[in-house]
């Protein structure tokens, strides 16, 4: 490959470069290029208070024409326009990073000492990414007996959900669900089929509507304003200073 050009596939969002935080299930663009700063300089030009960062990157090389076809393939059912696809429920960096990780490709460490700070701070949230996704398995044993709660935008539904150690518990319809996302979206899927009057057969086409458009890891919170994801880093930190 040294006499040959490197090729790459790419991961990114908009961001707000004001305190306005962009909602975790807008479209994100897979994408490929040869230069992984200009294609990012390109994508970021404008004079609005909108800038885009790419939050990951692996080198595909000639393999690059078939990772795209085969990336936007999977995802198609949650595409938009072109490269452009949601993800309503946060995870498609991680699907992603699974599937490269599984066909052997390096991922590129994108730099997080840029002169623009804000996608510094991108980069670097997304890094902790893998931590999260390990953290989230033993979430019944790291937030035993806390509570998050969340609003539904747009609408006057709330729902709070209790950790358990065999479950998650809605305290607004009673009862045990098997996932954090479950616990909060079901109760809100039968609030839209009952009190909105929505047809259940709409509502199973999330890429039209969608019906349970947030992210319950980064958007429930608890009293003290602080996300799922938030509270296990913070309950991880608290273990290891114990066990140090």
């Amino acid at each position: 490959m040294s006499n040959l050009t490197k090729e790459y596939i790419y991961i990114g969002k908009f961001f707000h470069r004001g305190d306005i935080k962009l909602p975790e299930e807008l479209e994100k663009k897979i994408g490929k290029t040869i230069d992984l700063t200009a294609r990012e300089s390109e994508l970021g030009r404008t004079k609005s208070p909108i800038g885009y960062a790419m939050i990951a990157a692996w080198e595909t090389n000639e393999k690059t024409p078939k990772v795209e076809r085969s990336l936007h393939s999977l995802l198609d059912h949650n595409r938009t326009h072109g490269e452009w696809f949601l993800d309503p429920v946060g995870d498609l960096l991680d699907r992603i990073s699974d599937y490269m990780s599984i066909n052997g490709f390096e991922q590129v460490n994108l730099s997080t000492d840029t002169e623009d700070q804000e996608i510094n701070v991108m980069r670097r949230s997304s890094e902790h990414l893998s931590e999260i996704k390990e953290l989230r398995k033993k979430i019944n044993l790291l937030l035993l007996g806390e509570t998050f709660h969340i609003i539904r935008r747009h609408t006057d539904f709330s729902s709070s959900v209790t950790i358990k150690e065999n479950g998650f518990y809605c305290n607004e319809n009673g009862t045990l669900y098997e996932t954090l996302n479950s616990a909060f979206s079901m109760p809100f899927k039968n609030y839209l089929i009952k009190v909105k009057n929505i047809d259940e057969e709409i509502l199973k086409n999330d890429k039209n509507v969608l019906w349970d458009n947030r992210n319950v890891w980064s958007d429930a919170k608890d009293t003290e304003k602080k996300s799922v994801d938030f509270r296990l880093l913070e309950k991880n930190k608290e273990i290891l200073r114990k066990v140090a």
